[in-house]
């Protein structure tokens, strides 16, 4: 890529980084982690055995949906805004492409999301090895990453914070359970023997490989020495490429159709 081309999309992304600043993202990171603590530390209390464990696993999977619904929903309403206030056409009556936008854009909530994932797990480290909490902050971000591209590509594409906010949490839905679904399309009890449940299937089988694991990412049981090894995060870095190249992509073929 020419310096020429760079120099735009790193523009944009510098302005991106500038607007999280300002829409106090920081502040509300704060608050979802101290949610999520307070909700470990509350369990903790409550247990008789295995107190830690316990407060690791809640609070790892708190941390991670109020931070991946915190982080889509300012990118959804910030991005939004942006459209609707005329921010968007004023940067784009520049010398700046509309791929460039995109990317710059993206850039910025990728380098956010790999700056939040590290702030959220630092309270883990009260109890966690460091090895696991480092593995588990860079999934997180893996996670995010790919939330980013969605939201950004729901956002643009359908103008209005509650139908993208809801697309986008409904594709992290999607992602999360996506394996259960492909696993109960091929339960021999469910299986009628149509063309319909067949196609079905298949469908289901195909969607599978494109969309991104979300239910192996970020798992808490990592916190306590459970199911890690270096084989899965290579898995969800390759996922993570995979999913946010072809959002990306998506996303920028609709943004250059519907605004013209």
């Amino acid at each position: 890529m020419s310096p020429h081309a760079t120099s735009p999309l790193l523009g944009v992304a510098r302005l991106g980084l500038v607007e999280w600043w300002r829409t106090r993202w920081p502040w509300l990171l704060v608050l979802c982690v101290a949610v999520a603590g307070a909700i470990g530390v509350f369990a903790e209390t409550l247990a008789v055995t295995e107190s830690v464990e316990i407060r690791l696993t809640l609070q790892g999977a708190a941390t991670r949906f109020l931070v991946v619904t915190a982080f889509a929903l300012l990118l959804v309403v910030n991005t939004v805004r942006d459209a609707n206030d005329g921010v968007l056409d004023f940067v784009l009556s520049r010398p700046v492409a509309r791929w460039q936008w995109w990317l710059g854009k993206f850039l910025s909530c990728a380098l956010v999301a790999a700056l939040s994932a590290a702030v959220a797990a630092l309270p883990l480290l009260a109890g966690a090895a460091p090895g696991s909490v480092i593995a588990w902050s860079g999934s997180l971000a893996c996670e995010l990453v790919v939330m980013a591209a969605a939201a950004l590509t729901f956002a643009l594409g359908l103008g209005q914070v509650t139908p993208a906010f809801a697309a986008t949490m409904a594709f992290y839905l999607l992602c999360r359970a996506m394996q259960s679904l492909v696993l109960l399309s091929r339960d021999a009890l469910l299986d009628t023997g149509t063309l319909l449940h067949s196609a079905l299937g298949a469908a289901l089988r195909g969607l599978a490989l494109l969309l991104p694991d979300l239910g192996r990412y970020t798992q808490s049981a990592w916190l306590v020495g459970i199911g890690l090894d270096a084989g899965e995060l290579r898995f969800i870095l390759l996922q993570t490429l995979m999913g946010a190249s072809v959002l990306a992509l998506l996303g920028i073929i609709d943004f250059n159709t519907r605004r013209r």
